[in-house]
């Protein structure tokens, strides 16, 4: 039986839009080059949306594995950059998941923050032309 206390629980909250382009800018000179991929690909996303998979599609990974890691360094370096240690995955700093079949999903999905979305749309980092 699942626990309601659990499944009633609102989200960690996240740092607002001006955090996160503050902390963008920051980390822009230094950024890898997989991890600004990373973050276009999930950006560019239907939906902002992914799965890990896909991501590593997107990325050229031979897996998920690489996406969990490079992922997971990047949001480290945002989290302490921006003083946040809010959700359980260094990962959702970016997104928060949705746990297979909670929509009909076969696997995690990984939406990125509304915030996140926002940051990205005022920096123009991933406009289309």
């Amino acid at each position: 039986m699942p626990n309601t206390k659990q499944a009633e629980r609102e989200p960690p909250a996240v740092p607002s839009a001006e955090r996160y382009k503050d902390a963008f800018r920051q980390l822009r000179a230094t950024l890898p080059a997989n991890h600004l991929a990373l973050l276009r690909a999930h950006y560019l996303a239907p939906n902002h949306t992914i799965t890990a998979r896909e991501l590593a599609a997107a990325v050229g990974y031979a897996g998920h594995g690489s996406v969990n890691l490079q992922y997971g360094m990047f949001g480290r370096a945002m989290r302490e950059l921006m003083a946040y240690a809010e959700g359980e995955q260094a990962a959702y700093v970016f997104a928060s998941f949705i746990k297979p079949g909670a929509q009909g999903n076969r696997e995690h999905l990984w939406v990125l923050h509304p915030e996140v979305v926002q940051a990205l749309d005022e920096l123009g980092w991933f406009a289309i032309q």
